[in-house]
């Protein structure tokens, strides 16, 4: 039941999906009263709780081939589908996910291993035959930014005049140029950062990454008191969800990583990411409280 309440909203979006303002990806669906939702996110959650759950059932012959590969298929489903739907940055969030979870569960190295080795090899296929000129484009921007500063590249170097403005103190809380002026593209979003940047400048980048580090540490915490394996699945879940957001995004704010879309916990705007993380504290809060003594 709460597969069929994951999917389905997300299966919708292919055939009724929305694409907000900013965005060209119809991962949304509109509610009556011009309410948009994202159904990615909601999967999130079910995806670990799922996940856990099949964890916990195969435990103690989970390194069996058979399980392994069942487990892979599980993982991959939301990772293709999302992919599928446009949103290459959730289908990543999606993969770290599945990634710590298989490892936190003791799954042996030779299968990441032999993962790994796969991926390596996929690299120039999916870049020749999967990704589209525009993914490709923002791939080549993280290493010739100026090289288009009009098209892939020209959100990145607005980040980047931000961080530059920001200095090591910020210029003031709502005293920025290119904030309140609206020059950062998805400044209130996925480009968060780049504003705090500009108005906080380096100490408040600090602060705000420290207090989701500290966060994620928390979540940690939990997952070493549990008392069950499946308590323990969850919270590394959450973990992995929260810090892959947070590593892509920043590292897409700084032109790491290409711009994929991710937003930064807690504050880029969205509700239903906000609903989402909330519910992720939800299930560690729950652990927490039937931990072991």
């Amino acid at each position: 039941m709460a597969v069929l309440l994951g999917l389905t909203p997300v299966i919708l979006t292919f055939f009724i999906g929305y694409a907000p303002n900013g965005t060209d990806d119809k991962a949304w669906l509109l509610l009556p009263g011009n309410i948009s939702f994202q159904p990615s996110e909601f999967l999130k959650i079910i995806f670990i709780i799922t996940f856990s759950l099949h964890l916990s059932a195969v435990r103690d012959k989970i390194n069996k081939f058979y399980n392994v590969l069942l487990l892979c298929i599980h993982g991959a489903f939301p990772v293709v589908l999302i992919h599928l739907q446009g949103d290459d940055g959730t289908a990543m969030v999606f993969f770290v996910m599945f990634l710590a979870m298989m490892f936190i569960a003791g799954v042996k190295i030779r299968y990441f291993v032999a993962a790994f080795v796969a991926a390596l090899a996929a690299i120039p296929v999916a870049y020749f035959y999967l990704l589209n000129d525009d993914q490709r484009s923002r791939i080549l921007s993280m290493f010739d930014l100026e090289g288009d500063l009009l098209g892939s590249g020209w959100q990145q170097w607005r980040g980047r005049i931000a961080f530059a403005n920001g200095g090591f103190w910020g210029k003031g809380l709502f005293e920025g140029d290119l904030v309140q002026s609206g020059s950062i593209p998805e400044g209130y979003n996925d480009f968060i950062i780049t504003s705090i940047a500009e108005e906080l400048g380096f100490l408040g980048c600090l602060a705000v990454l420290g207090l989701l580090l500290g966060i994620c540490l928390r979540v940690l915490f939990v997952c070493h008191r549990s008392r069950d394996k499946m308590g323990s699945y969850m919270c590394v879940g959450v973990f992995a969800m929260l810090l892959a957001q947070l590593i892509i995004n920043v590292g897409m704010c700084i032109s790491w990583l290409p711009v994929i879309g991710v937003t930064l916990p807690f504050f880029s705007a969205g509700g239903t990411s906000l609903l989402c993380l909330f519910c992720g504290v939800g299930l560690v809060l729950s652990v927490y409280m039937h931990r072991s003594s």
